[in-house]
């Protein structure tokens, strides 16, 4: 009798209708969605100007007045005293390597480095703000980057990198696009 009581007591437990909830993660209000994620392992040499070695596209509209773009990449590059750079920038074209700078990182005499570019909406769509690229993901600094992107509009988060001197080599390991719909 017991079991059978059980039995049914499971059964109709079963049987009620679950609500699903998020607990984290997501987009909107309720966290960060990854617009894109990859270890593309791509080398710069020979060159001593911008290159563009990732273009990950912000849909139109996916970022609202209080939308959040988070940019985390991780580099390897020549330990020495010349510069290698990254730069994070936010345009309305693919592959762009002018314009659009949120941040720009110079490294020198480091074989590796992560670092976070944080580019927050204003309240209005077409107006973004970050602090220039910190290699410790908090902290302060003493310069922002202004934008004027149309994020009503299809978007770009441009990647680029470079070293000074041509036979310097700067890697960019891999990169995650992360958005907040604000």
């Amino acid at each position: 009798m017991r079991r059978a009581l059980a039995a049914l007591g499971l059964a109709a437990f079963l049987a009620c209708a679950a609500d699903a909830q998020t607990i984290s993660g997501g987009g909107g209000a309720g966290g960060f969605t990854i617009l894109a994620q990859a270890y593309p392992n791509t080398s710069i040499t020979g060159v001593t100007t911008e290159q563009n070695v990732a273009a990950v596209p912000v849909p139109a509209g996916s970022m609202g007045p209080n939308g959040t773009l988070r940019v985390t990449l991780l580099l390897s590059m020549t330990n020495n005293a010349n510069n290698k750079t990254a730069f994070v920038r936010f345009n309305a074209t693919a592959g762009a390597t002018t314009g659009g700078g949120l941040a720009t990182t110079v490294f020198t005499s480091v074989a590796s480095a992560q670092t976070l570019t944080i580019a927050r909406n204003t309240g209005i769509t077409n107006s973004q703000i970050a602090l220039n690229t910190l290699q410790t993901p908090f902290g302060s600094g003493t310069s922002q980057a202004t934008g004027a992107i149309d994020t009503t509009q299809p978007a770009w988060i441009n990647i680029g990198i470079f070293p000074a001197v041509s036979t310097d080599t700067i890697t960019l390991l891999g990169y995650t696009v992360e958005l907040n719909q604000g």
